[in-house]
């Protein structure tokens, strides 16, 4: 045995990962912040990876509006006028997305003390429906980006192009269909509360 490990005593497990470690299974049910602070976080994060995705899309797309392509090789879907619109519409959604997402991320900074955090506490149906209309908002944004994005491949790539629409409305209903029923839930849970 070395003389390091005989003096450097060995890390718990605690400061391993202190996930494993919070404590009894009653003690994970309850949680250990209160609500405003978590719905902080996470639209902190949802707005972070909008503005990744935003950032991408919209400087993949604005390469394609200074050079375009000289062929397509799939005009029987849509014009070459037509698919210049669909990148251009892709990015304007992307640039839309990160001005919205960038404000909305200050303008939660700004007021995640004094207002978002002590309301949410207490969610009332109001609350929880306004942020679901912001999380509706970037995230309708990003993926209609990258719906008119997929059409515009298909005049390249007919199947990769159609299989991207295809997985993109996917996203869209499984999104829609997630905030329909936090709306739901906003209007039947909370508005009784």
């Amino acid at each position: 045995m070395s003389a390091i490990s005989q003096h450097s005593p060995r890390p718990s497990s605690a400061t391993i990962d202190p996930i494993l470690n919070q404590g009894t299974r009653s003690d994970l049910a309850e949680p250990k912040d209160n609500g405003g602070a978590r719905v902080v976080e996470w639209f902190d994060k949802l707005f972070s990876s909008i503005g990744v995705m935003a950032s991408l899309g919209a400087g993949f797309t604005f390469t394609v509006i200074l050079a375009p392509p000289e062929t397509l090789q799939n005009e029987d879907n849509f014009s070459r006028s037509t698919v210049s619109t669909f990148v251009a519409v892709s990015w304007l959604c992307f640039v839309l997305d990160l001005a919205v997402a960038s404000a909305l991320a200050q303008v939660f900074h700004f007021f995640a003390g004094e207002k978002i955090i002590p309301r949410y506490d207490k969610p009332d149906a109001r609350t929880h429906q306004q942020l679901i209309l912001v999380s509706s908002l970037v995230q309708g944004l990003v993926l209609a980006g990258f719906l008119f994005a997929s059409l515009a491949v298909t005049a390249f790539s007919k199947y990769v192009g159609w299989t991207a629409v295809a997985f993109t409305g996917l996203f869209i209903i499984l999104t829609a269909y997630c905030h329909y029923h936090q709306w739901e839930y906003a209007q039947s849970a909370l508005s009784v509360a």
